[in-house]
């Protein structure tokens, strides 16, 4: 089996409310899920400049570094349409939490939302560990 998972800062520490999240929960559950499954091969989505911490805590032969940044996520072909939707009043008030939902308030949410059962079928495709089975496990609530 094959955990794929994925963080990127996309400035939930930054956001009042419910949604808010520092950077640090998600990098100290990717550290967990890493040390916990450190003989498992995993592919990891994370900015270049966060790549140090799997650097730090995973062996290359059984660790995939995939970069991620915001301005990839808004290269996605869809990122248009989900933008539309996420800045349109209709949606917004189609439920009272949305508004100050992190999927409301942060650009690259949906996005990096909506690119996991991707980057898990690019992961099937690829196959670099040669495993018979591909997992999303979400960094963050490891």
């Amino acid at each position: 089996m094959t955990l794929v998972t994925g963080i990127l800062d996309l400035g939930r520490g930054a956001i009042d409310g419910w949604g808010r999240r520092d950077y640090d929960f998600y990098t100290g559950n990717l550290a967990l899920l890493m040390r916990r499954y450190r003989d498992v091969p995993m592919i990891i989505h994370i900015a270049p400049e966060d790549e140090p911490l799997v650097k730090r805590l995973r062996r290359p032969e059984n660790t995939s570094v995939v970069h991620v940044t915001l301005p990839m996520l808004r290269a996605m072909p869809h990122y248009r349409r989900i933008e539309t939707i996420r800045t349109s009043r209709r949606w917004v008030e189609s439920a009272s939490w949305l508004g100050k939902s992190p999927q409301r308030l942060l650009e690259g949410y949906l996005p990096f939302v909506m690119a996991k059962p991707l980057w898990l079928r690019d992961a099937a495709l690829s196959n670099p560990f040669g495993t018979e089975r591909f997992v999303w496990v979400d960094a963050g609530l490891a």
